[in-house]
């Protein structure tokens, strides 16, 4: 399974912030058990710069809810600067 990213990267450091307040609006924090809807895929981010370096490591998981399998994991360069406790906004 390969995610499906439904947004354009960002470019600008205005333009991640516009996105992470987007898509803040979509995270589910609490268990919500809903057969109608239940939660397949479960997601865990984290993204470590290089110093002094456009260079970062970015590593998703994706977890199938039931059978907690699946690892997806990228490296790419960065579009702007690190910013400090951006993650840390929302």
């Amino acid at each position: 399974m390969q995610p499906v990213i439904p947004f354009s990267l960002p470019e600008s450091e205005a333009q991640a912030i516009a996105l992470q307040s987007q898509l803040a609006h979509q995270i589910i924090t609490t268990d919500k058990q809903n057969t109608a809807n239940p939660i397949n895929i479960i997601a865990g981010v984290d993204v470590a710069y290089c110093n002094d370096s456009d260079v970062f490591f970015a590593a998703v998981v994706l977890l199938d809810a039931q059978t907690l399998a699946v690892t997806v994991t990228t490296q790419a360069k960065a579009l702007f600067p690190y910013i400090v406790s951006y993650a840390a906004r929302y």
